[in-house]
């Protein structure tokens, strides 16, 4: 044992009422300890003296000592069960948790640090090319650029325009009466 025994279990073990494992230790602690050697064997001597003196005092019967020796069973028992419901505390366990809290913060801000190394800024993409309906046709805007195509001013223009980002423009050309149609496509 790396402590000394306490006295119940020296006394326990001077009654060989251990079981067979703490009986084992605290026996083994006994042979290099002279001090609590000497200790098990005053509680051996008391437990010799008390069986020399079977004899009851007068006036007390076998009954009495029978329900006196329950009453004090119990209350050594009770004693042994309070005692072991005032355990002692447990050691915090939050250092750690700290420890392990600070790390993570640390590996987090390192991994940021990194990301923002390799990845820098983004920078400004130019304007997206658009096309739209001018005054007499259509056109492609792209930054300071126009492509427009035109129509006869006047005419009736139906106009539509699709998902895809393309315009087109229907008419019927007055010169010659045929239909034009001019499609303008963004790619």
């Amino acid at each position: 044992m790396s402590r000394h025994p306490s006295e119940a279990q020296l006394a326990l073990w001077a009654g060989g009422e251990l079981n067979w494992v703490s009986r084992f230790r605290v026996g083994r602690h006994l042979k290099a300890c002279d001090r609590c050697m000497a200790l098990a064997d005053e509680f051996t001597a008391a437990r010799d003296q008390a069986r020399e003196l079977q004899s009851l005092p007068d006036g007390m019967s076998e009954a009495e000592w029978q329900r006196l020796a329950m009453d004090m069973e119990a209350n050594i028992r009770l004693g042994l069960a309070a005692g072991a419901c005032v355990a002692l505390p447990a050691p915090h366990v939050r250092p750690r948790r700290r420890l392990a809290l600070a790390y993570a913060a640390l590996a987090a801000l390192a991994a940021v640090g990194i990301w923002s190394i390799h990845n820098p800024a983004p920078q400004e993409l130019a304007p997206a090319p658009s096309v739209s309906v001018v005054e007499d046709g259509i056109a492609v805007h792209a930054g300071s650029l126009t492509l427009g195509l035109l129509h006869e001013p006047g005419a009736e223009v139906e106009y539509s325009a699709n998902a895809w980002g393309s315009v087109a423009a229907r008419y019927v050309d007055a010169d010659s009466g045929m239909v034009t149609i001019q499609n303008v496509a963004l790619e």
